[in-house]
């Protein structure tokens, strides 16, 4: 998410490459937080709105400029959670 964000990336790699770690650790039963939950639920739905190859793409989908901030916003989301998680996690201690 990080490398996408600062353009070290393109659209349709970081697209194949999310999408494949994500069913892995789908598949490996990764437990995470609820709020990195929703962020990684963001990027995925934005995923549905991006057509990995550009000459398939339509009017409606995403653009790889749009598709960078979706998960710039998903990538802020979760580090905040993450700070909020960690928070209440040394509260309750």
């Amino acid at each position: 998410m990080r490398q996408l964000v600062a353009d070290a990336v393109d659209g349709p790699a970081f697209a194949r490459q999310w999408l494949e770690e994500r069913r892995r650790s789908m598949d490996a039963g990764e437990r995470l937080g609820d709020g990195l939950t929703a962020a990684l639920d963001e990027v995925f739905y934005a995923l549905e709105d991006y057509s990995i190859d550009p000459t398939l793409r339509d009017e409606d989908d995403l653009t790889d400029e749009e598709l960078r901030e979706r998960v710039a916003h998903a990538l802020c989301q979760s580090l905040t959670s993450t700070t909020q998680d960690r928070k209440a996690q040394a509260s309750e201690h």
